[in-house]
């Protein structure tokens, strides 16, 4: 007697056991696009205030995806046991039965720009655990702030202890 769909029936509780290292996977994927995006905006190394200058506030994120999607991948396939580290602290009960790292790097080898982006693999039930301690750094504040401060009027308000 023979089951055809048995395989595609445990490759889907595979995947299902799978299914928070793979979000796991691609909140690292899109932290480390977003740190990139900051890290390589030409506006933000040659000081410029404008936001319409800078690429990392102009792009969209599937932008900022397909533009680092290489560079991305390739970080996170090599340093693929550092990233099962890290959620070995936020999803503490992994499977015992589960290669997590060949999972991973197959996974990675699979990913596309738009299953980053389109794929569903961050929800609201796993965007806490995923970045609840991740801080996208802003510069639009500080940089306001510098400009307030180097203006006339706000000399003269510092000056008079007004601000």
């Amino acid at each position: 007697m023979s089951f055809p769909h048995l395989h595609f029936l445990i490759r889907n509780v595979y995947f299902v056991m799978l299914k928070d290292w793979n979000s796991y996977i691609v909140g690292c994927f899109i932290k480390r696009t977003l740190e990139l995006s900051l890290q390589e905006c030409k506006a933000c190394k040659e000081s410029r205030y404008s936001p319409l200058l800078h690429a990392h506030q102009s792009h969209g994120l599937l932008r900022k995806v397909s533009i680092f999607f290489d560079v991305v991948k390739t970080e996170l396939h090599n340093n693929i046991k550092k990233v099962y580290l890290d959620y070995q602290k936020k999803f503490p009960t992994p499977d015992p039965g589960v290669d997590y790292i060949s999972e991973g790097k197959i996974f990675l080898l699979n990913l596309t720009v738009f299953s980053v982006c389109y794929g569903g693999y961050i929800t609201e039930e796993n965007d806490n655990k995923i970045y609840g301690d991740v801080q996208i750094k802003s510069i639009g504040k500080k940089r306001k702030r510098e400009v307030h401060k180097n203006s006339s009027r706000s000399r003269k308000r510092l000056q008079n202890g007004n601000d």
